[in-house]
């Protein structure tokens, strides 16, 4: 996620984007979101252990 977010602002930064690029890399990191969401439910309804990594990253 930090990654994502240092490329995306890295990116919205650059004049040469248009409304339909910034649009599209909004709703690709909705979607990330999503996923790392799904993830962590998952881990919580099947009573898995989080990585120590997880609880660093996610505070989970």
């Amino acid at each position: 996620m930090e990654e994502t977010h240092i490329n995306l602002k890295r990116f919205l930064q650059d004049n040469s984007i248009d409304e339909i690029n910034s649009n599209l890399l909004i709703d690709l990191l909705e979607h990330e979101v999503q996923h790392h969401g799904q993830l962590i439910r998952y881990a919580y309804a099947n009573k898995i252990d989080f990585p120590k990594s997880w609880n660093f990253r996610y505070t989970v």
